[in-house]
């Protein structure tokens, strides 16, 4: 804040007015509630007064200082003549005693500088005025008795503010005799411009906000209407009525009436402020977070016949005080007192100022008032028609909620209240959030982009080539980050013990694979990448076939997903079908015979008694295929695509695991990343499906082959995976598979060509554990392993 005067306005004097007894010690100031005043005989002329105790500076005017002849002075004004100082120096010397460093301002013109502060000081001794006429009791007695009738006690009055203008007139001659000439008067108050002001509309309320009077309201008392009038150019827009100068992230509380706000300040409810009109605007907002407002919280009058009108002012309210990125934001609604119209100003004089409080205390944040609200507005039953209406305006007011941890709680108290009854999940509200949210940001993106353009361009047609850049530079910067919500807004929701309880309690525990690895069972983790790696040849797309029929077997209420990348679906289908039979159908090839059987409906090579073949082909199909237990798919897709049809799996179907053989054939989309190298494109699609993983919950076994440096079992390694680069970084677990039908080569030395034939038995796998994230490494065995069958269990297994 460089600007000298605001700084004086909204730091200084707030700031100083907890240590003006320090600041002027002359007066031996002491605290009365919340003001301040003398507690000896010094006037602010240095003259001695007649009483004691009649010094003031008032919290609502922290700015001025005065006495009991009703002489007031700014307190800057008040230290240049005590001091015999000039301006800047008397602000620094004040400054000093607050603590306070003063901002540098060049622009800074004193000229102006005191024309406004002779107009602010005209409406405080104006104020002034207007206090002491109404404590006459002759000619303010109808007003004084109106005040009592709304329950206003002498105290109250006092603490609010009130005058009593007695006509426009005694107004001027009181201060054309103060100095001041007709038309500073009149530029500054206009009060000709209207002669109700001063006979039907007699009660004074200044219109002050943050410390200093900016015009006047003046209210009838009596029938006539308007209530209110206005002395001329009342900025009302630009600041709240009866905001203070507050520090600290303070909770401001809105009102509608100017009185209500007033009355509940002189009863001890801080930070009370009126709307004074029907709407907020954007310059009352900033405003009063310059003064240290840190929330809001709504309270607007209840009044039967007009909730509708009362709910449209709260959204109003709430979206002005939110383009200001301001989230703490509160309903408080006040209780049907009965008789018609409740105000804040009602409440206190019927229940007392602990009422209001306690309404205050209770209120709720935003979203839930516009949830509750949103879902009072349907009739139970509805119909079809407006249940997608009610969930329409669900979703929207989620899209509007900027901040995340607000948002994640709307959705929370939707889901945890009524979405089960409406047939909605979280996962389909997320989704139709995030997609809204991105095309409002890309209206936003592009709305932005025109007008950089068009200013961009203005620069550039008068030479301002620089500046256009550096325009352009900051301004992409910010139209990047108007989609940032719905990128990156998770990023600042808290952990709650009670999520992560939830979460791992929903949480699949890792499968069971059916082997044992070395004297561990081999477990796939769930949200995680498993990878499955042999040489050519070696029994990998054998292997992922046997997982996926005990994954099926183990788990009957899951659904198992097999993506063949290598062979059609029909010779994956048929292989399986072979190995989940698990018998001799032909002694030499299990797979011509299977294959010629369902080609032709002969079942000449099939040498098992017909009734048990037939009894075991529709188990496989009839409870594992048709039922959906096992889905084999030759693919086609490119690795978004294979990512898209994975989400979708897991958002319509009931998967339990998602194998795919193998990932060397697995491609980026055309186009995409065209620089990439293989390994490069191989990395991004692995990490791709790890991401996945974690975002479903999935296991996802991925069939890999080795690189040609692996010719034996002892060079089974994780990071030769072929075209791998360091893809194996994806993975939670690796499995190394050598099929002992194979004979090394390459070794090394004599000595490890002999452990590399003892490692070499016919009709096993030799299997490793490669990685093991969590887990030990280094575990192997030997898998028996039938050709004809294709068949893979442990040693003594059935």
């Amino acid at each position: 804040m460089s600007n000298i005067t605001d700084w004086i306005k909204y730091e200084l004097y707030p700031t100083l007015y907890d240590h003006i007894d320090r600041a002027l010690p002359e007066f031996q100031f002491k605290r009365r509630g919340k003001n301040w005043i003398s507690s000896n005989r010094l006037k602010i002329t240095g003259e001695t007064g007649d009483s004691a105790g009649k010094v003031y500076v008032w919290e609502n005017a922290p700015g001025y200082i005065k006495d009991f002849t009703r002489e007031t002075k700014s307190i800057i004004d008040y230290i240049m003549e005590r001091e015999g100082k000039k301006f800047m120096e008397a602000v620094e010397l004040l400054a000093g005693m607050a603590g306070l460093q003063p901002p540098p301002d060049p622009s800074f013109n004193p000229a102006r500088y005191q024309e406004k502060k002779d107009r602010e000081l005209l409406l405080e001794q104006s104020n002034d005025y207007f206090k002491h006429c109404l404590q006459t009791p002759t000619t303010a007695k109808q007003t004084k008795e109106y005040l009592a009738s709304r329950g206003y006690t002498e105290q109250d009055i006092e603490a609010m503010d009130l005058g009593y203008i007695p006509s426009q007139e005694k107004l001027y001659g009181y201060l054309k005799n103060r100095g001041y000439s007709q038309e500073n008067i009149e530029k500054a108050l206009g009060l000709n411009r209207d002669t109700r002001i001063g006979s039907s509309h007699s009660l004074t309320i200044p219109y002050r906000s943050g410390g200093t009077i900016r015009g006047f309201k003046f209210r009838t008392t009596g029938d006539t209407t308007p209530k209110y009038l206005n002395s001329y150019g009342l900025p009302k827009g630009e600041s709240l009525f009866n905001l203070k100068g507050i520090r600290g992230d303070k909770d401001l509380i809105i009102v509608e009436g100017e009185l209500d706000s007033l009355h509940a300040t002189a009863k001890g409810l801080d930070n009370v402020v009126a709307l004074a009109g029907s709407s907020l605007t954007e310059k009352q907002v900033k405003d009063a977070i310059r003064r240290g407002a840190g929330s809001f919280t709504i309270c607007l009058d209840r009044e039967p016949g007009k909730e509708s009108k009362t709910v449209s002012t709260v959204y109003n309210v709430i979206r002005v005080i939110q383009k200001e990125n301001v989230n703490r934001v509160y309903i408080a609604e006040l209780p049907d007192l009965g008789g018609g119209k409740t105000d804040p100003d009602r409440l206190v004089k019927e229940k007392g100022i602990k009422a209001l409080e306690e309404i205050v205390k209770r209120a709720v944040p935003y979203y839930k008032y516009l949830l509750l609200g949103t879902i009072e507005k349907y009739p139970e039953p509805m119909t079809d028609k407006e249940l997608d209406k009610l969930l329409g305006d669900i979703v929207g007011i989620a899209v509007d909620i900027e901040d995340p941890i607000d948002r994640d709680r709307y959705k929370s108290l939707f889901i945890e209240g009524y979405a089960k009854g409406l047939g909605i999940g979280p996962e389909a509200l997320d989704e139709a959030i995030e997609n809204i949210s991105r095309s409002k940001d890309r209206d936003k993106q592009d709305r932005k982009l025109r007008e950089l353009y068009i200013e961009a361009s203005r620069l550039q047609d008068e030479g301002k080539i620089p500046e256009a850049v550096e325009l352009i530079k900051s301004g992409v910067i910010e139209i990047k980050q108007i989609g940032s919500s719905v990128e990156y807004g998770s990023l600042l929701i808290p952990a709650k013990e009670s999520e992560i309880r939830e979460r791992l309690a929903n949480r699949e525990d890792s499968l069971h694979s059916g082997y044992k690895i070395g004297s561990e069972e081999l477990l796939l983790p769930s949200g995680a990448v498993s990878i499955v790696a042999s040489p050519t040849s070696h029994g990998k797309t054998s292997f992922l076939i046997n997982l996926a029929l005990n994954i099926a077997e183990e788990y009957p209420a899951k659904e198992v997903y097999l993506f063949s990348y290598e062979e059609d679906r029909e010779t994956v289908i048929l292989n399986a079908l072979n190995t989940f039979i698990n018998d001799e159908l032909d002694r030499y090839n299990n797979r011509r015979a299977l294959k010629n059987y369902y080609r032709t409906g002969d079942g000449k090579y099939i040498s098992m008694e017909p009734g048990i073949f037939d009894s075991k082909r529709n188990d496989f199909f009839n409870n594992l295929l048709e039922t959906g237990r096992l889905n084999i798919n030759y693919s086609l897709y490119n690795s978004d695509e294979l990512i898209n049809a994975i989400r979708y799996l897991h958002r319509y179907a009931n998967p339990g695991a998602v194998l795919i053989d193998y990932i060397q054939l697995l491609n980026l989309p055309p186009g995409k990343y065209k620089t990439y190298s293989r390994q490069e494109e191989l990395k991004e699609v692995c990490l791709s499906l790890k991401d996945l993983a974690v975002e479903t919950g999935l296991p996802i076994i991925l069939g890999s082959q080795f690189n040609r440096e692996v010719t034996s079992p002892l060079k089974l390694h994780s990071t030769k995976l072929g075209e791998a680069g360091d893809i194996e970084r994806v993975a939670n677990v690796i499995l190394g598979l050598w099929n002992g039908n194979f004979k090394a080569i390459d070794t090394a030395s004599q000595a490890e060509s002999k452990r590399a034939e003892d490692m070499l038995k016919r009709e096993t796998l030799y299997a490793e554990i490669l990685k093991n994230r969590g887990g030990r490494v280094g575990d192997n065995c030997f898998l028996s392993f039938c050709g004809n069958t294709g068949k893979i269990k442990n040693m003594g297994n059935k």
